[in-house]
């Protein structure tokens, strides 16, 4: 026959005296009182979850805030949620966010992708969060959205013509309600059931780009006779000879540069691929980065403008339609010339294709992607140094005096 406890009293939990250590009275049932060395008496429950089979404690408040008649009304509330074949701490968890609003679950989640996306994936869906998600649903309580709500935004989106904007919002929406999710807001996670078939097919087009060489020539003659702001000019034929990612160009920062070693590490939280990037140095982009240092030494970023802010993602872009290229080029247009080029010549310059791609910064998918770590340095060293050749080889002795 099992122990049988004697409930406690109110006049035995007032006369309780403080020891060295804690030590529990206890009224049967799981419910117990923790008379704390600090004086304080604290009723708590203790019982075996339902989900993990494991021993747990939960606090149900302090003496005598929180009466003894309180405590049993609490702890039979727990039986309760006990037989139904859930755990009062998910239980509470639950009921606690109930009123929770979409805006507080977003600086939450924000905290928490902060650290595990590249910079600029990281401001991309802010503004997505910014833009399209807290414009509709900022003071909803998190609970109460509706699939259906998410689907008319996202119809609203592609109805403004924004179909690529449209996806992201979707997935943005997905990724934070997933954390949600996790953090007990919400039981189930209503963007998933959105077919994905519903939505308008995007079809990605490659940014203007020219692949000629006779375009080539034109485009530098052209880029070198323009007037212009000469920060703009050395970050467009920086872009040009190094085909980095536009954001990468514009945040680019001394200490990422050694000159000695002739490379520049752009750090993993900077890149797409989520993982450090070498861009090998030439004579040509050594000498664009000097003359930079000309006029930007006292800057963390090798490409500010007067403002004492980076490059502007606009001004090289606006420096080429300046230049005649509207429609026709752009700075990320730079990336696509420089990969055409440099697969077409592959028997000149003798580096495979697999160099070509790491050089770019882009990784391959599968299991290909998974198992291949080589970085072919060697071989991006010798592809970077043919490149910038390859260009100035296109200056006329005029023209080349004007870069810097």
């Amino acid at each position: 026959m099992g122990k049988t406890t004697k409930p406690l009293s109110d006049t035995e939990i007032k006369r309780a005296k403080v020891e060295e250590k804690d030590y529990a009275l206890y009224d049967g049932s799981g419910l117990q009182l923790t008379v704390r060395k600090n004086g304080s008496k604290i009723f708590e429950f203790r019982y075996k979850s339902p989900l993990t089979q494991k021993p747990q404690k939960i606090t149900i408040g302090k003496y005598p805030i929180v009466t003894l008649a309180g405590a049993r009304e609490t702890r039979a509330e727990y039986q309760k949620t006990l037989l139904k074949g859930m755990d009062p701490k998910e239980e509470r968890v639950i009921a606690k966010n109930e009123g929770i609003l979409f805006k507080t679950v977003t600086e939450e989640y924000r905290k928490y992708i902060k650290s595990e996306l590249a910079d600029t994936t990281f401001k991309r869906t802010n503004g997505i969060i910014d833009n399209e998600l807290l414009r509709v649903f900022a003071n909803k309580p998190i609970k109460e959205i509706t699939r259906f709500q998410i689907l008319a935004l996202v119809r609203e989106i592609e109805d403004r013509g924004h179909i690529a904007n449209a996806k992201k919002a979707l997935a943005a929406m997905t990724g934070l309600l997933r954390f949600a999710l996790s953090c007990g807001y919400i039981e189930h996670n209503v963007a998933r059931d959105i077919d994905k078939g519903m939505l308008k097919k995007y079809e990605p087009t490659n940014h203007p780009h020219i692949e000629s060489v006779s375009d080539l020539k034109e485009l530098i003659e052209a880029m070198n006779a323009k007037k212009a702001n000469p920060v703009i000019k050395l970050g467009a034929f920086f872009a040009l000879h190094t085909f980095l990612r536009p954001s990468n160009v514009r945040f680019l920062k001394w200490e990422w540069i050694d000159f000695d070693n002739k490379v520049v590490t752009i750090p993993e939280k900077m890149m797409k691929t989520r993982k450090p990037h070498l861009v090998p140095l030439t004579d040509e982009t050594i000498r664009l980065l000097k003359e930079a240092y000309k006029i930007n030494a006292k800057y963390e970023h090798v490409f500010t403008m007067p403002s004492g802010k980076p490059l502007a993602h606009i001004e090289i872009g606006r420096f080429l339609k300046n230049c005649g290229y509207i429609g026709t080029q752009t700075a990320h247009g730079f990336r696509h010339t420089a990969s055409t080029i440099l697969h077409e010549n592959m028997r000149k310059h003798g580096i495979h294709s697999e160099a070509i791609e790491r050089q770019m910064a882009h990784v391959e998918g599968g299991v290909k992607g998974v198992y291949n770590k080589a970085e072919y340095l060697e071989e991006r060293i010798k592809l970077m140094h043919w490149w910038s050749k390859y260009l100035t080889s296109l200056y006329t002795a005029d023209n080349h005096s004007d870069l810097g």
